[in-house]
């Protein structure tokens, strides 16, 4: 149908489904180490949009933009990313 938005897929922050349908600032409590954002293709099909480095006693701010494809900004980049798969502090 013409006009119609086109659906963006679930995004995945590790394991954990993001649910934006209650609003578009969510707040997580993470455990130290490494997470990554992909969306909800089976295994090693997923498509990984970003890393984020949990560290210990740290509050990370990170920003997707939901565009085609999603795009990950870090407040605090980690120094170890790429400009196709950035990683977050």
């Amino acid at each position: 149908m013409a006009g119609r938005a086109p659906v963006q897929p679930p995004l995945y922050l590790g394991r954990l489904k993001l649910d934006l349908s209650s609003g578009r600032r969510l707040v997580f409590r993470l455990p130290v180490g490494a997470v990554g954002l992909t969306d909800d293709a089976p295994g090693p099909f997923a498509t990984r949009y970003c890393d984020i480095l949990v560290r210990k006693d740290r509050i990370s701010a990170i920003t997707v933009r939901l565009d085609t494809p999603p795009r990950c900004q870090c407040e605090i980049p980690s120094g170890t990313g790429t400009a196709s798969l950035p990683s977050c502090m």
